[in-house]
């Protein structure tokens, strides 16, 4: 036989007699949830019928059965330690009145044996297994024994340990972990693992989880270290992270190379770059990167506006279109040398020395000849068409008339040889044909009678 639970308390009813608190039984909520036999009891558990009553006791009345009456407290026994329940050798030893001891001693000398054995009607299972069958202790002659109250169908199932001061799995042990054969092992967890804080376990004693949190690590006062040090799941939120100590997040400090910040929304940013340095790239991590020297022809934009050697390009071009159009000429852009025929294309480059940009090409003073008519600059100098000519050079032009006139040769803009006549040289007429033995180049070849 098999007494319920670690320690026994006998609850007495009115007109019932007593059943123990045994906290070993089935859950319920009420009568339907227990097996035939059994009610739900005050404390929320199954116990056996006494005396056929089946009065919910949780209600103060019963249509089937009457009123119950509230627990008389006056009566309750004292707690008995499961185990042998030896009685001691006398009754001044220990003994406790009102406690069961199943030894056919009259312990309180009352002329009585075991009389309290009787009254309490402690509630008990047969021995087979943790799942046994429930009946009520009884004592005959100092012999205790277990008076089943339920058929062998009613035996009970298995089922998942809850912390509950029951023996859930049918193992044999109380409130026990998986595995585990220490009573009272199960643990749950218990605090929180938001930020810093990092969750503990409570024990299960007495058939509840108790503190305290075993291995908790509970909030802490905030700190600025990036961390939520209080647990609720805001990082820093007590500082302020738009300063240069602390821009963004805490302990980041706002500094730039060569510049004067400002944190602005967790962002550092340049105010203004120091004397002599430029934020060039206009990327605000490198700050005010480029330090600002006097431009030199090296292919390094020295100064830090943005420009290779501009100091030192070509002299830009302006091309008359509808208006005036300027089109820059940098490094690397085409040029010439010379004039005329002896006119050569290059690149525009640094001079050795970087101080000057230069044509890389030389003339061709190989390509100049005598100065002809022709729109051309052929002897490679100032001057086009220049001196083709003299004051000698007389002709005779024939005008729209059909008449001879009296005229100079001359090379006009366009390399085109006419006969001008008049003061001014008002009028240009093609040179007429030469006429022998007048001594005029009347058609301005720059021979005089060549016809003779």
């Amino acid at each position: 036989m098999k007494r319920i639970g670690m320690f026994f308390w006998a609850v007495c009813l009115s007109g019932g007699g007593c059943v123990e608190d045994h906290r070993a039984g089935q859950g319920c909520q009420s009568d339907i949830d227990c097996p035939a036999g059994q009610r739900c009891g005050i404390y929320a558990w199954c116990e056996p019928v006494v005396d056929g009553a089946m009065a919910d006791s949780s209600a103060g009345e019963d249509e089937a059965s009457g009123p119950v009456e509230e627990v008389d407290e006056s009566i309750v026994d004292a707690p008995v330690a499961d185990g042998d329940m030896a009685a001691p050798s006398d009754a001044e030893d220990g003994w406790q009145d009102g406690a069961c001891h199943c030894n056919g001693l009259d312990e309180d000398a009352d002329g009585q044996v075991d009389e309290d054995c009787a009254l309490a009607r402690i509630v008990c299972a047969d021995e087979e297994s943790a799942c046994g069958l429930f009946g009520e202790f009884e004592c005959v002659d100092g012999v205790e024994s277990c008076r089943l109250t339920q058929s062998e169908d009613q035996r009970g199932m298995p089922r998942d340990e809850v912390c509950n001061g029951a023996d859930d799995d049918c193992d044999g042990i109380i409130d026990n972990a998986e595995n585990s054969l220490m009573p009272n092992s199960l643990l749950v967890e218990c605090g929180t693992e938001d930020g810093t804080c990092e969750k503990g376990v409570l024990a299960c004693r007495n058939g509840e989880y108790v503190g305290p949190c075993v291995g908790e690590i509970g909030p802490s006062n905030e700190l600025c270290d990036g961390l939520d040090n209080d647990c609720d799941r805001r990082t820093d939120e007590d500082f302020n992270l738009n300063t240069l100590e602390h821009c963004g997040a805490c302990n980041v400090a706002c500094e730039l190379d060569n510049a004067t910040v400002v944190c602005t929304n967790g962002v550092c940013t340049v105010d203004s770059c120091r004397d002599g340095f430029a934020d060039k790239d206009g990327d605000e991590a490198n700050g005010c990167e480029c330090e600002v020297r006097a431009e030199t022809c090296d292919g390094v934009d020295n100064d830090c506006d943005g420009e290779v050697d501009e100091d030192f390009w070509q002299s830009p071009l302006i091309v008359f279109i509808v208006i005036p159009l300027v089109i820059t000429r940098p490094m690397g852009s085409e040029c010439n040398v010379g004039v005329g025929n002896c006119r050569e294309l290059g690149t525009w480059i640094c001079s050795d020395d970087g101080m000057q940009g230069q044509c890389d090409a030389e003339p061709d003073l190989d390509a100049s000849r005598a100065e002809t008519c022709n729109g051309r600059n052929d002897d490679c100098d100032e001057h086009t068409d220049e001196a083709v000519f003299s004051d000698d050079d007389t002709c005779l032009g024939r005008s729209q008339q059909g008449q001879l006139v009296e005229g100079q040769c001359i090379c006009n803009a366009r390399g085109d040889i006419h006969c001008a006549i008049g003061e001014g040289q008002e009028r240009a007429l093609p040179p007429g044909e030469e006429q022998p033995g007048d001594g005029r180049d009347n058609d301005c070849d720059s021979a005089v009678d060549e016809a003779q």
